[in-house]
C-alpha cells in the first residue's frame, strides 16, 4: 500500500496546529476538522509544493478569493489575506488516481500552474505582504497556512515551536489503495 506525503513548503518553526480554535479555510470543514497547520515566514517568501513524486504525478490547481475555500473571510479584509490555493494531487499523470488535497492559505497573487511530471519542488506562490498587529482577528501576521481533509494525517507530532524544514520534514501523510501506482 503506497504512502503519499506532502512536505515542508518553507522552512519555519510551527506557530499553531489544528485545535478547535484554529478554523480552516475551508468551508468543508468545522473547526478542527481539516488537519491545519500555520508555519511562520516571511512576507514574500515563495511557498513550494513537495511531495514524494513518483507517488504524486500530476495535480490540478484552484485558486481562490471569495469561494468556497478562502481564508480569512470578510468584507473589509485583504484579498492576500483569503487568497487560498487547493492542489489536488493524483497518483497518475492526467488526472488519475486521485488521492486527495492540500490547501496553502494567506498567499499573494500566484498566476502560476504546476504541469504534470515530477511536480515536487515547484513554487505555489508566496506568503501573503500584510504586515503583523494588521487588526484582523484571523490573522497573525505573515505565515504559510497549510490544511487536508480528514482522511489525511499528520506524519510527526504536530506541536507549537516544532521546527520543520522546507522539503525534508514531513507533514501530512496520506495511505492508499484504490489505484495501482
Amino acid at each position: 500500500m503506497p504512502t503519499v506525503y506532502v512536505y515542508a513548503p518553507v522552512s519555519g518553526t510551527v506557530i499553531r496546529c489544528n485545535t478547535s480554535a484554529h478554523c480552516p479555510c475551508t468551508d468543508s470543514c468545522p473547526c478542527g476538522g481539516c488537519y491545519a497547520i500555520d508555519i511562520s515566514a516571511s512576507a514574500g517568501t515563495q511557498i513550494k509544493l513537495y511531495v514524494n513524486y513518483p507517488y504524486i504525478k500530476s495535480v490540478y490547481w484552484e485558486e481562490d478569493t471569495s469561494g468556497s475555500f478562502e481564508c480569512c473571510d470578510g468584507a473589509n479584509v485583504p484579498i492576500n489575506l483569503k487568497r487560498a490555493v487547493r492542489v489536488h494531487l493524483y497518483a497518475d499523470y492526467n488526472y488519475g488516481c486521485y488521492i486527495g488535497w492540500v490547501l496553502f492559505g494567506h498567499i499573494d497573487p500566484t498566476g502560476r500552474n504546476i504541469q504534470n511530471g515530477n511536480i515536487s519542488s515547484r513554487e505555489v506562490g508566496v506568503v501573503g505582504r500584510v504586515p503583523s498587529g494588521s487588526g484582523y482577528s484571523c490573522y497573525s501576521g505573515p505565515h504559510v497556512h497549510m490544511e487536508v481533509a480528514p482522511s489525511w494525517g499528520y506524519a510527526f507530532s504536530c506541536g507549537s515551536g516544532v521546527t520543520v524544514s522546507i522539503g525534508y520534514t514531513a507533514i501530512y501523510y496520506r495511505s492508499y489503495s484504490t489505484c495501482s501506482v
